[in-house]
């Protein structure tokens, strides 16, 4: 049985400005109310994003999955 999936973009749709990197990131209020109530409809929410400040050296591949797992407690 096929399930309906949506893609949401991390930057400028869930949290942060758009422009900044995950290390900054915070929900919006209505972020994870919005989360719930798709996956409420038996819809999957998937969490997307392109964090090229790692592959610049900004900050490091621990640290992108340090914040994500923060991230994942607030849901």
């Amino acid at each position: 049985m096929k399930k309906p999936v949506v893609f949401l973009d991390f930057q400028g749709t869930l949290v942060g400005e758009g422009l900044d990197d995950i290390r900054s990131f915070e929900f919006y209020p209505f972020a994870i109310e919005a989360i719930k109530l798709l996956n409420t409809n038996d819809i999957l929410a998937i969490g997307i994003t392109n964090q090229s400040h790692i592959s610049k050296g900004e900050f490091t591949m621990e640290e992108y999955e340090d914040k994500l797992q923060r991230l994942k407690k607030e849901l």
